[in-house]
């Protein structure tokens, strides 16, 4: 009695243990909604962003020839109009001055608060980075004319040209170091330093194409993105401090940021996702800004501003990026104990009610008694666990969330409860398909029970071995040719030229210009009719082994007793055979519920949605629209529609059964 109280007790602790981690996950996962939007919105596709602490003013600059400033109420002050994409934006705060790249060839030196133009230097190149040198007396310029010619710019703030330094690859961004030399990255890889005369300084070559380049607050380092979705953090003698990647589904680093005091390091993909890493290269947060490509990030106060190309400035509080981490380490951690409470209540609770605990010695006991055969059979089991079940297991999970083509990494995965079995029934795809799907399964289960049925019964029936065995290869052959050489050859044979049917018809003196899979009246029954005259070499022989295995002194007793083939047929055979025919009617109809691959190949589900199946509504979700959760909840619905359907069929009996 007391180790039942004991049991009982353990059972309630690993339930709230469960409860505990199900809790702490929830918070978990809504603390990484860190994201959230500024609230500036230009009405136009953005590009760059630039900030000015001393006033609490941003200004974003567009990819369709303005610049927006914006107050620290978000309201905006003043707009400038350009003649094209504004690249790269540098405040001076000592002398109220704006300096604005613009890919109109223009550097363009603003007033901070009003926007007034101070003045325009005209570079002749397409420009794609600007930067303003420690004493603000100079401009360095990254420009270029084509993808072989490129140049570094430096001016004075009057715009007399100081330096042009030259280059045979396309310089992506600048930077001033403390003591005036320049820090520049390349296309093809390559991060230099020069002096303002052009002389080489140092050079570091890198695996990948280079994307940007930005300044760490507070520091003379730079931290640097690469198409590869890496970075690295660099002194101005071009040593790495830090360096670190992305770790997602494909992504294409595209703009990099540092937080205001240097701690954490901000990546921006082509993806639209954002990757924050700490001091260490540690990747601690990740989440999707948005659809388009981050083109620019950066730091303010407390937090950082990201921009891309649409109408979105979003922020990120970097003093909530600590409590971000602890919470998704106690998250992490309250997923092991999780699974540790669900296995230990599920134990407790075995031991704690005696048949289970009977039933649970005596598996233990017989896995002993055989455990070297279950030893053998690990590597088994752990390959099904991979490979059959853990794809099971998400599908179930990811029914229930809101997993897509844009919605992929664990930061974005959100629960959605029955939103998607919901939008199944209401969407309309689903229903028309579930219609289309209850007619061929009709027409399925009367193939399978008629022309199969007759055929192995009538080569049953055949007095001579010989006969039997050449009729039986010949039914049978057809099992080596592919599906998919069927359904090309039916549809051939449905072409509205030159199709064998409208051949045919037009010998009769009909109509043969029938489009029989393009017409939405005549495309599910050309569907349906394929492969007539439906002897399923399948089924041939599951009927026709059954036949074989009757017991042939039944015959003899029927004969004596005056019975007739048809009632052998009807009192006998069909009786004796009712386990196969049962088999078939459940194979027939799991096929079915999952088979889309000959309407994919003739229709695509058309005309319109006449051949539109269930099957087909889940291949599109998860390989066109990319709503994986969605597919998972297809799947979801399919598998226990064919569960149902399967129980049913195995506890019909028959006469003899009952």
């Amino acid at each position: 009695m007391k180790k039942r109280k004991l049991w009982i007790v353990l059972t309630s602790l690993f339930l709230i243990l469960s409860i505990v981690s199900v809790v702490i996950m929830s918070l978990s996962q809504k603390g990484n909604d860190l994201v959230t939007d500024a609230g500036m919105s230009t009405g136009l596709q953005n590009y760059s962003l630039a900030y000015d602490e001393t006033t609490g003013t941003t200004y974003v600059g567009a990819y369709q020839n303005a610049l927006v400033a914006y107050d620290k109420d978000n309201n905006e002050l003043w707009r400038f109009e350009t003649n094209g994409p504004v690249h790269e934006m540098k405040v001076d705060a000592a002398q109220g001055l704006l300096v604005v790249g613009c890919e109109d060839q223009n550097v363009y030196l603003l007033g901070l608060q009003d926007g007034s133009l101070k003045n325009t230097i005209n570079v002749q190149r397409r420009i794609y980075g600007v930067d303003i040198s420690s004493d603000g007396s100079k401009i360095a310029v990254a420009s270029a004319t084509n993808v072989n010619k490129s140049n570094i710019l430096v001016y004075t703030m009057d715009g007399e040209q100081v330096s042009n330094i030259q280059f045979t690859s396309q310089v992506k961004s600048v930077a001033f170091t403390s003591d005036d030399n320049l820090i520049y990255i390349n296309k093809a890889g390559e991060i230099g330093k020069v002096d303002q005369q052009g002389a080489e300084l140092a050079l570091v070559n890198s695996k990948y194409e280079l994307a940007q380049m930005v300044k760490i607050p507070g520091t003379s380092n730079l931290a640097i993105a690469d198409v590869n979705a890496e970075y690295k953090v660099i002194d101005e003698n071009l040593q790495t401090l830090q360096e670190g990647k992305a770790t997602g589904e494909t992504v294409i680093g595209n703009a990099i940021g540092a937080s205001q005091n240097g701690d954490y390091i901000f990546l921006g993909t082509e993806e639209g996702m954002v990757y924050v890493f700490d001091k260490n290269g540690n990747q601690i947060f990740s989440d999707r800004v948005t659809d388009s490509t981050v083109t620019n990030i950066i730091p303010l106060a407390d937090s950082v501003y990201i921009t891309g190309q649409a109408d979105y400035v979003k922020s990120i509080p970097t003093g909530s990026l600590a409590s971000t981490v602890l919470l998704a380490s106690l998250g992490s951690v309250f997923s092991i104990l999780l699974v540790v409470g669900i296995i230990g209540f599920l134990f407790c609770l075995i031991m704690s009610v005696a048949p289970l605990r009977r039933l649970g010695k005596r598996f233990v006991r017989a896995v002993w008694l055989h455990k070297t055969a279950y030893i053998l059979l690990v590597p088994t089991f752990v390959l099904i666990l991979i490979f059959n079940y853990y794809p099971m297991f998400t599908a179930l999970t990811r029914a229930f969330t809101n997993w897509s083509r844009t919605n992929y990494d664990w930061s974005e995965i959100q629960f959605v409860g029955f939103d998607n079995f919901v939008q199944a029934f209401t969407e309309g795809y689903f229903l028309v398909g579930l219609g289309n799907l209850a007619i061929m399964l009709i027409a399925a289960f009367l193939k399978v029970l008629t022309v199969p049925v007759l055929i192995a019964w009538l080569v049953f029936s055949m007095s001579k071995s010989r006969q039997k065995t050449i009729f039986r290869f010949l039914f049978v052959l057809p099992m080596v040719v592919p599906g998919i050489v069927s359904t090309l050859m039916w549809q051939q044979i449905y072409d509205p030229s030159i199709g064998l049917l409208n051949q045919i018809l037009k010998v009769f003196g009909l109509p043969g210009n029938t489009s029989w899979l393009g017409n939405e009246n005549t495309a599910l029954g050309a569907i349906i009719f394929m492969g007539f005259p439906w002897v399923n070499a399948f089924a041939f022989l599951v009927y026709y082994g059954g036949l074989i295995d009757i017991d042939a002194s039944l015959f003899e007793a029927a004969k004596v007793d005056g019975s007739t083939r048809w009632k052998d047929f009807r009192y006998i055979e069909m009786p004796l055979i009712w386990q196969q025919i049962k088999l078939m009617l459940i194979l027939t109809f799991i096929g079915t519920l999952q088979d889309y691959n000959s309407i994919f190949i003739l229709t695509k589900g058309g005309p319109g949605s006449a051949t539109y199946v269930p099957g087909l509504e889940l291949y599109y979700n998860a390989t066109r629209f990319g709503r994986y959760g969605y597919a998972c909840a297809l799947g979801v619905m399919l598998f226990i529609a064919i569960m149902i359907g399967t129980i049913l069929q195995m506890r019909v009996k028959s006469a003899d059964e009952q």
